[in-house]
Protein backbone atom coordinates (compact mmCIF):
# COMPACT_ATOMS: atom_id res chain seq x y z
CA UNK A 1 0.00 0.00 0.00
CA UNK A 2 2.94 2.42 0.95
CA UNK A 3 3.78 2.41 -2.74
CA UNK A 4 0.54 3.17 -4.12
CA UNK A 5 0.48 6.17 -1.96
CA UNK A 6 3.77 7.08 -3.17
CA UNK A 7 2.59 6.71 -6.57
CA UNK A 8 -0.23 9.34 -6.01
CA UNK A 9 1.55 11.56 -4.42
CA UNK A 10 4.54 11.69 -7.39
CA UNK A 11 1.47 12.42 -9.54
CA UNK A 12 0.00 14.68 -8.23
CA UNK A 13 3.90 16.99 -7.20
CA UNK A 14 4.26 16.18 -11.01
CA UNK A 15 1.25 18.12 -12.04
CA UNK A 16 2.39 21.10 -9.21
CA UNK A 17 5.66 21.58 -10.55
CA UNK A 18 5.40 20.70 -14.50
CA UNK A 19 5.50 24.16 -15.23
CA UNK A 20 7.73 25.57 -13.27
CA UNK A 21 10.21 22.77 -13.20
CA UNK A 22 9.66 20.14 -15.63
CA UNK A 23 12.48 18.03 -14.58
CA UNK A 24 11.59 17.55 -11.36
CA UNK A 25 8.13 17.07 -12.63
CA UNK A 26 9.37 14.28 -14.70
CA UNK A 27 11.42 13.00 -11.70
CA UNK A 28 7.72 12.83 -9.53
CA UNK A 29 6.23 11.40 -12.71
CA UNK A 30 8.51 8.22 -13.28
CA UNK A 31 8.67 7.98 -9.31
CA UNK A 32 5.33 7.07 -10.10
CA UNK A 33 5.85 4.94 -12.76
CA UNK A 34 8.52 2.81 -10.58
CA UNK A 35 6.39 2.51 -7.56
CA UNK A 36 3.36 1.68 -9.12
CA UNK A 37 5.70 -1.29 -11.04
CA UNK A 38 7.25 -2.34 -7.87
CA UNK A 39 4.25 -3.99 -6.43
CA UNK A 40 2.77 -5.14 -9.83
CA UNK A 41 4.32 -8.89 -9.46
CA UNK A 42 1.96 -9.09 -6.10
CA UNK A 43 -1.25 -7.69 -8.19
CA UNK A 44 -0.77 -10.34 -11.01
CA UNK A 45 -1.24 -13.39 -8.39
CA UNK A 46 -4.61 -14.89 -8.08
CA UNK A 47 -6.24 -13.63 -6.03
CA UNK A 48 -3.93 -10.65 -5.84
CA UNK A 49 -2.11 -9.50 -2.47
CA UNK A 50 -1.98 -6.71 -0.23
CA UNK A 51 1.24 -7.43 1.45
CA UNK A 52 4.73 -7.86 -0.19
CA UNK A 53 4.69 -11.63 0.00
CA UNK A 54 3.27 -14.36 -1.41
CA UNK A 55 1.46 -16.21 0.95
CA UNK A 56 -2.11 -16.94 0.59
CA UNK A 57 -4.60 -14.16 2.20
CA UNK A 58 -5.92 -16.86 3.96
CA UNK A 59 -2.87 -17.49 5.54
CA UNK A 60 -2.89 -14.04 7.36
CA UNK A 61 0.75 -13.80 7.00
CA UNK A 62 2.49 -10.75 8.30
CA UNK A 63 -1.08 -9.44 8.77
CA UNK A 64 -1.25 -6.39 11.15
CA UNK A 65 -4.22 -6.61 13.68
CA UNK A 66 -6.01 -3.88 11.64
CA UNK A 67 -4.44 -4.68 7.87
CA UNK A 68 -6.87 -6.93 7.29
CA UNK A 69 -7.25 -8.05 3.43
CA UNK A 70 -10.39 -6.43 2.37
CA UNK A 71 -9.95 -3.35 4.37
CA UNK A 72 -6.64 -2.79 2.49
CA UNK A 73 -7.28 -4.27 -1.00
CA UNK A 74 -10.20 -1.26 -0.81
CA UNK A 75 -7.61 1.53 0.14
CA UNK A 76 -6.03 0.05 -2.37
CA UNK A 77 -7.96 0.28 -5.10
CA UNK A 78 -9.49 4.23 -4.30
CA UNK A 79 -5.72 5.41 -4.16
CA UNK A 80 -4.76 3.90 -7.22
CA UNK A 81 -8.07 5.43 -8.84
CA UNK A 82 -6.90 8.98 -7.70
CA UNK A 83 -3.42 8.22 -9.17
CA UNK A 84 -5.08 7.43 -12.27
CA UNK A 85 -6.46 10.85 -12.41
CA UNK A 86 -3.96 12.92 -11.21
CA UNK A 87 -1.96 11.29 -13.65
CA UNK A 88 -0.62 13.27 -16.96
CA UNK A 89 0.98 10.73 -19.42
CA UNK A 90 2.00 14.16 -21.29
CA UNK A 91 4.48 14.81 -18.69
CA UNK A 92 7.53 13.48 -19.95
CA UNK A 93 9.51 11.29 -17.82
CA UNK A 94 13.27 12.18 -15.80
CA UNK A 95 15.33 9.90 -14.17
CA UNK A 96 14.42 10.08 -9.84
CA UNK A 97 16.61 9.89 -7.37
CA UNK A 98 15.81 6.05 -6.23
CA UNK A 99 17.19 4.78 -9.46
CA UNK A 100 20.01 6.95 -9.91
CA UNK A 101 21.12 6.93 -6.38
CA UNK A 102 24.78 7.72 -5.40
CA UNK A 103 23.62 8.87 -1.79
CA UNK A 104 23.97 8.11 1.54
CA UNK A 105 21.04 9.88 4.55
CA UNK A 106 21.41 9.59 8.08
CA UNK A 107 17.47 10.32 9.59
CA UNK A 108 18.17 10.61 12.73
CA UNK A 109 16.85 11.03 15.82
CA UNK A 110 13.25 11.17 14.87
CA UNK A 111 13.23 7.97 12.37
CA UNK A 112 17.19 6.74 13.47
CA UNK A 113 17.46 5.29 10.06
CA UNK A 114 20.76 5.62 7.71
CA UNK A 115 19.67 4.85 3.73
CA UNK A 116 22.32 4.48 0.87
CA UNK A 117 21.91 3.72 -2.64
CA UNK A 118 23.62 3.38 -5.68
CA UNK A 119 22.68 2.78 -8.76
CA UNK A 120 19.09 1.15 -7.59
CA UNK A 121 21.07 -0.93 -4.61
CA UNK A 122 19.58 0.05 -1.65
CA UNK A 123 20.79 -0.24 2.24
CA UNK A 124 19.02 0.41 5.11
CA UNK A 125 20.66 0.46 8.73
CA UNK A 126 18.26 0.83 11.71
CA UNK A 127 20.37 2.27 14.34
CA UNK A 128 17.50 1.73 17.47
CA UNK A 129 15.56 -0.73 15.91
CA UNK A 130 11.57 -0.78 17.48
CA UNK A 131 11.85 -4.41 18.81
CA UNK A 132 8.27 -5.27 17.77
CA UNK A 133 8.87 -4.77 14.03
CA UNK A 134 12.54 -3.87 13.18
CA UNK A 135 15.51 -4.96 14.53
CA UNK A 136 18.95 -2.98 14.95
CA UNK A 137 21.75 -2.94 12.07
CA UNK A 138 21.60 -3.72 8.52
CA UNK A 139 17.93 -4.70 7.78
CA UNK A 140 17.94 -4.14 4.08
CA UNK A 141 19.97 -5.12 1.10
CA UNK A 142 18.33 -5.34 -2.33
CA UNK A 143 18.01 -4.32 -5.53
CA UNK A 144 15.71 -2.56 -7.90
CA UNK A 145 15.08 -5.07 -10.72
CA UNK A 146 14.78 -7.70 -7.70
CA UNK A 147 12.10 -9.09 -5.70
CA UNK A 148 13.04 -7.00 -1.83
CA UNK A 149 12.49 -10.64 -0.13
CA UNK A 150 15.42 -12.20 -1.92
CA UNK A 151 18.44 -10.72 -0.71
CA UNK A 152 16.49 -8.85 2.87
CA UNK A 153 13.68 -6.39 2.23
CA UNK A 154 13.27 -6.48 6.91
CA UNK A 155 14.76 -7.81 9.24
CA UNK A 156 13.09 -9.67 12.40
CA UNK A 157 11.28 -9.38 15.55
CA UNK A 158 11.35 -11.89 18.32
CA UNK A 159 8.04 -10.16 19.77
CA UNK A 160 6.59 -8.83 16.22
CA UNK A 161 2.92 -6.95 16.50
CA UNK A 162 2.15 -8.62 12.75
CA UNK A 163 1.19 -12.27 12.35
CA UNK A 164 3.58 -15.35 11.46
CA UNK A 165 3.63 -18.79 12.83
CA UNK A 166 4.84 -19.03 16.37
CA UNK A 167 7.16 -22.20 15.12
CA UNK A 168 8.64 -18.93 12.73
CA UNK A 169 9.34 -16.42 15.22
CA UNK A 170 13.32 -16.10 16.00
CA UNK A 171 13.83 -16.54 19.69
CA UNK A 172 15.90 -12.81 19.35
CA UNK A 173 15.35 -10.00 17.10
CA UNK A 174 17.98 -10.72 14.18
CA UNK A 175 19.07 -8.53 10.98
CA UNK A 176 22.01 -9.01 9.53
CA UNK A 177 25.13 -8.36 11.24
CA UNK A 178 27.94 -9.18 13.94
CA UNK A 179 27.23 -11.31 16.92
CA UNK A 180 29.98 -11.55 19.35
CA UNK A 181 30.41 -12.82 23.21
CA UNK A 182 30.27 -10.58 25.62
CA UNK A 183 31.57 -10.28 29.55
CA UNK A 184 27.71 -10.83 30.75
CA UNK A 185 26.85 -13.64 27.82
CA UNK A 186 26.66 -13.58 24.10
CA UNK A 187 25.89 -9.99 22.38
CA UNK A 188 24.13 -9.15 19.15
CA UNK A 189 23.82 -6.28 17.50
CA UNK A 190 20.32 -6.54 15.82
CA UNK A 191 18.87 -7.23 19.81
CA UNK A 192 20.43 -3.47 20.97
CA UNK A 193 18.91 -0.53 21.77
CA UNK A 194 21.56 2.01 21.76
CA UNK A 195 21.31 4.79 24.25
CA UNK A 196 23.94 6.68 21.83
CA UNK A 197 23.67 6.89 18.05
CA UNK A 198 26.35 5.45 16.19
CA UNK A 199 29.14 7.63 14.94
CA UNK A 200 28.59 7.66 10.64
CA UNK A 201 32.16 8.30 8.55
CA UNK A 202 31.16 8.74 5.30
CA UNK A 203 34.77 8.64 3.02
CA UNK A 204 32.96 8.52 -0.56
CA UNK A 205 30.04 9.24 -2.02
CA UNK A 206 29.16 9.22 -6.10
CA UNK A 207 26.88 7.46 -8.10
CA UNK A 208 29.25 4.90 -8.44
CA UNK A 209 30.40 4.07 -5.46
CA UNK A 210 29.84 5.00 -1.67
CA UNK A 211 31.56 4.15 1.33
CA UNK A 212 31.10 4.83 5.13
CA UNK A 213 32.03 3.32 8.76
CA UNK A 214 29.48 2.97 11.23
CA UNK A 215 31.24 2.69 14.81
CA UNK A 216 29.54 1.33 17.49
CA UNK A 217 30.64 3.06 20.66
CA UNK A 218 33.82 0.61 21.34
CA UNK A 219 31.68 -2.66 20.43
CA UNK A 220 32.03 -2.75 17.05
CA UNK A 221 32.99 -1.20 13.83
CA UNK A 222 31.07 -1.70 10.82
CA UNK A 223 32.53 -1.05 7.43
CA UNK A 224 29.85 -0.22 4.15
CA UNK A 225 31.11 -0.56 0.30
CA UNK A 226 28.25 -0.26 -1.44
CA UNK A 227 28.28 -0.40 -5.70
CA UNK A 228 25.29 -1.36 -8.19
CA UNK A 229 24.41 -4.40 -7.20
CA UNK A 230 27.43 -5.22 -4.49
CA UNK A 231 28.10 -4.88 -1.07
CA UNK A 232 31.10 -5.48 0.29
CA UNK A 233 30.88 -5.29 4.01
CA UNK A 234 33.14 -6.13 7.02
CA UNK A 235 33.64 -5.62 11.17
CA UNK A 236 36.16 -4.93 12.86
CA UNK A 237 36.73 -4.16 16.58
CA UNK A 238 37.78 -5.81 20.22
CA UNK A 239 36.23 -9.42 19.79
CA UNK A 240 35.97 -12.25 17.58
CA UNK A 241 32.63 -11.30 15.92
CA UNK A 242 30.51 -14.34 13.82
CA UNK A 243 28.24 -12.80 10.80
CA UNK A 244 25.17 -13.85 10.96
CA UNK A 245 22.71 -13.71 6.86
CA UNK A 246 19.26 -14.67 6.42
CA UNK A 247 19.12 -16.67 3.29
CA UNK A 248 15.39 -16.69 2.07
CA UNK A 249 13.75 -20.29 1.86
CA UNK A 250 10.07 -19.34 0.31
CA UNK A 251 8.33 -16.35 -0.48
CA UNK A 252 4.89 -17.73 0.57
CA UNK A 253 4.44 -19.26 -3.04
CA UNK A 254 7.65 -20.55 -4.39
CA UNK A 255 11.09 -21.78 -3.01
CA UNK A 256 14.19 -20.52 -3.59
CA UNK A 257 17.55 -23.02 -4.57
CA UNK A 258 20.75 -22.22 -2.35
CA UNK A 259 23.72 -23.50 -3.59
CA UNK A 260 27.24 -23.39 -1.93
CA UNK A 261 30.39 -23.76 -4.06
CA UNK A 262 33.77 -23.61 -2.10
CA UNK A 263 33.24 -20.22 -0.15
CA UNK A 264 30.33 -18.76 -2.78
CA UNK A 265 26.84 -19.25 -1.05
CA UNK A 266 24.17 -18.57 -3.71
CA UNK A 267 20.19 -18.08 -3.30
CA UNK A 268 18.30 -18.28 -7.11
CA UNK A 269 13.92 -17.60 -6.80
CA UNK A 270 13.05 -17.30 -10.99
CA UNK A 271 16.47 -17.02 -12.33
CA UNK A 272 17.44 -14.12 -10.34
CA UNK A 273 20.06 -14.11 -7.85
CA UNK A 274 22.15 -13.04 -4.56
CA UNK A 275 25.44 -14.41 -4.18
CA UNK A 276 27.46 -14.23 -0.87
CA UNK A 277 31.31 -14.68 -1.37
CA UNK A 278 33.10 -15.02 1.81
CA UNK A 279 36.61 -14.79 2.43
CA UNK A 280 38.94 -18.09 1.89
CA UNK A 281 39.36 -18.28 6.11
CA UNK A 282 35.32 -18.63 6.75
CA UNK A 283 33.90 -21.21 8.63
CA UNK A 284 30.17 -21.67 7.69
CA UNK A 285 27.08 -23.74 9.30
CA UNK A 286 23.93 -23.52 8.41
CA UNK A 287 21.03 -22.77 11.05
CA UNK A 288 18.32 -25.95 11.42
CA UNK A 289 15.28 -23.63 12.38
CA UNK A 290 13.43 -21.70 10.05
CA UNK A 291 12.41 -18.25 10.94
CA UNK A 292 9.92 -15.67 9.22
CA UNK A 293 9.27 -11.78 9.10
CA UNK A 294 6.82 -10.05 6.78
CA UNK A 295 8.28 -11.30 3.43
CA UNK A 296 8.70 -14.77 3.76
CA UNK A 297 10.86 -17.76 5.60
CA UNK A 298 14.28 -17.60 6.20
CA UNK A 299 16.85 -19.94 7.22
CA UNK A 300 20.09 -18.47 9.00
CA UNK A 301 23.80 -18.28 7.94
CA UNK A 302 26.61 -18.56 10.44
CA UNK A 303 29.88 -17.09 9.52
CA UNK A 304 32.97 -17.17 11.78
CA UNK A 305 36.30 -15.92 11.25
CA UNK A 306 35.07 -13.51 8.44
CA UNK A 307 37.07 -10.73 7.42
CA UNK A 308 34.96 -9.99 4.35
CA UNK A 309 31.61 -10.68 2.75
CA UNK A 310 30.83 -9.37 -0.82
CA UNK A 311 27.03 -9.71 -1.60
CA UNK A 312 26.37 -9.16 -5.42
CA UNK A 313 23.01 -9.33 -7.67
CA UNK A 314 22.71 -11.03 -10.53
CA UNK A 315 19.93 -9.60 -11.99
CA UNK A 316 18.85 -11.60 -15.50
CA UNK A 317 16.50 -9.66 -17.50
CA UNK A 318 12.65 -11.17 -18.44
CA UNK A 319 12.43 -12.64 -21.74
Amino acid sequence: MQEIMVCLICEMAANKWYTESPALAGSFKRQARRSLQSIQPWFDLKPFRHLKNSFHPNEQHGYDPYGKYGVYSLLTSSLCVLAAQYADDDIPEHPCPAERGGFIVELAPAFHKIIANCGGTQVVIDTCGDQHYDATGLGRICHARMPPALGLGMPFSASPRYTIPIILTPEYPVAMGPVWQGDAGLVRLAALEPVNAPCLTVHHETEDFIAWDLQWEAMVCEHYRLRSGELNYQVSGPHDYRLIVPLLISDGHQETQITMHGQTVEVTLNGQSVRYQLNSSALIKFHEELIANRHGTYRLLEISSCEELTISFIHTPAK
